[in-house]
């Protein structure tokens, strides 16, 4: 077991990772003792699992900011390649309410809507449903 610890109660204890004169990256718990910092300061920071000695990426968060779960280099804020599983567990009688998934309704368009850009696959509580969406003009 490592463990490694501040006399002082007041500091931020860290852990730094060099390049001859450099500091790339650090993990670091701040002042208030409520917050683990784990910080790239020259690139992204990426997340692997494995078995048997072979470890795949599974998340990033590049140095942009985007975030990828199942992909290497994501081009959006989030962006997800597999299924996304939205749940909720408010009842009422005892019956689950369904799932909530929010989209941003602020965009709008005014494409012709007998033609459609493309469609949504949409699976809510083992029915599915095909959303159509359009192209913003």
């Amino acid at each position: 077991m490592l463990r490694l610890q501040s006399t002082s109660t007041t500091g931020s204890p860290l852990i730094s990772f060099f390049q001859t004169s450099t500091r790339r990256s650090y993990i670091q718990q701040v002042d208030s003792g409520d917050n683990l910092y784990l910080a790239s300061e020259y690139g992204g920071i990426k997340f692997f699992t494995g078995t048997g000695g072979t470890e795949t990426e599974k998340m990033v968060i590049q140095s942009n900011g985007t975030v990828g779960i199942g992909t290497t280099n994501p081009v959006n804020p989030l962006q997800v390649t597999g299924k996304i599983y939205s749940s909720t567990d408010i009842q009422a009688a005892g019956q689950l309410q369904g799932t909530d998934l929010k989209l941003d309704p602020s965009s709008s368009s005014t494409s012709d809507l007998n033609s459609p850009t493309g469609f949504i696959d949409v699976e809510v509580d083992g029915g599915n449903y095909i959303i159509p969406y359009f192209t913003a003009e």
